[in-house]
């Protein structure tokens, strides 16, 4: 315990001021600073920043891992291939609805604003896609630019809406392995 320098009263050792006459106790404010504690908001400040850190270390490893050849990298232009071939069974299914029946290419489906352009030209993320209208419906497939580089599999789809792949560089058919 500790006095006031002013009225001499015995107070606690973690007074700020005096509670008989309201003097500040000097002490007590460099006792506290000194209690081996961190302030407050420095601490606050440390962990905002590792919060707005963290989105560029999982961006700088999806990069690593996508560019590293043979780690799980590899895959993203496959799942953008499957991606791709959902779109086009939903905008076939909608074309359906629309006309009566399937359309017979990619860019029919890009004339009606059902699949974007860079679709539509065939070509996207190392992948070439083909769309046919069949007696049945259609079929669409999607095949690595370079095989064992843009991707290990082929797919492909119908208005069964189920896609199949291939793991070899042969398109992948109405015969071919469900994809689950």
């Amino acid at each position: 315990m500790g006095g006031c320098p002013s009225c001499g009263k015995q107070l606690p050792d973690i007074s700020r001021f005096c509670s008989y006459c309201g003097t500040v106790i000097p002490e007590a404010a460099t006792a506290l600073a000194d209690n081996g504690r961190k302030p407050l908001v420095p601490r606050l400040l440390l962990i905002a920043g590792g919060l707005l850190f963290l989105p560029v270390v999982l961006v700088a490893v999806t990069v690593v891992l996508y560019l590293i050849p043979g780690k799980r990298g590899d895959q993203f232009p496959e799942l953008a291939a499957v991606v791709h071939l959902r779109m086009l069974n939903t905008a076939e299914s909608k074309y359906l609805s629309r006309y009566g029946s399937f359309a017979g290419s990619l860019p029919q489906l890009e004339s009606n604003g059902l699949i974007p352009h860079d679709l539509a030209t065939g070509k996207k993320g190392g992948y070439t896609f083909t769309l046919i209208q069949t007696a049945q419906g259609y079929s669409a497939t999607g095949v690595p630019d370079v095989y064992n580089v843009t991707g290990r599999r082929t797919f492909f789809t119908d208005q069964t809406m189920v896609i199949r792949q291939n793991w070899s560089p042969e398109p992948a058919t109405a015969a071919s392995s469900e994809l689950k």
